[in-house]
């Protein structure tokens, strides 16, 4: 897929192209409901495009909580994964989290 700011419910995980170096995103509290299915984002840093920049070619994942109106002081408790490594240590990772009863996880 082509990086892009639209949020989409599937967990986001990117790699290289050689599958040696990935990240991925994930939490056991998204989507959220009552806030549409969508959560989860990735894409190109702004600015980005044909330059010899390094920071041109950054790219990034989201996992973004919403929630109504909060009083000042408010805590909201999230818990979200970011995981590093190859591809295949990733994908199983997250896997192995979201057969992992959330009481398990976030505490």
């Amino acid at each position: 897929m082509e990086p892009s700011s639209q949020e989409h419910p599937n967990v986001v995980i990117l790699a290289t192209s050689d599958k040696n170096h990935a990240i991925g995103i994930w939490s056991p509290f998204l989507p959220q409901s009552g806030f549409g299915a969508y959560a989860y984002a990735y894409g190109n840093n702004v600015g980005s495009g044909a330059s010899n920049d390094d920071f041109a070619e950054t790219r990034w994942v989201r996992a973004t909580f919403r929630s109504g109106v909060l009083a000042p002081n408010s805590v909201v408790p999230l818990c979200t994964y970011v995981v590093v490594g190859s591809l295949t240590t990733v994908r199983g990772t997250i896997i192995q989290l979201k057969s992992t009863p959330v009481s398990n996880l976030c505490s």
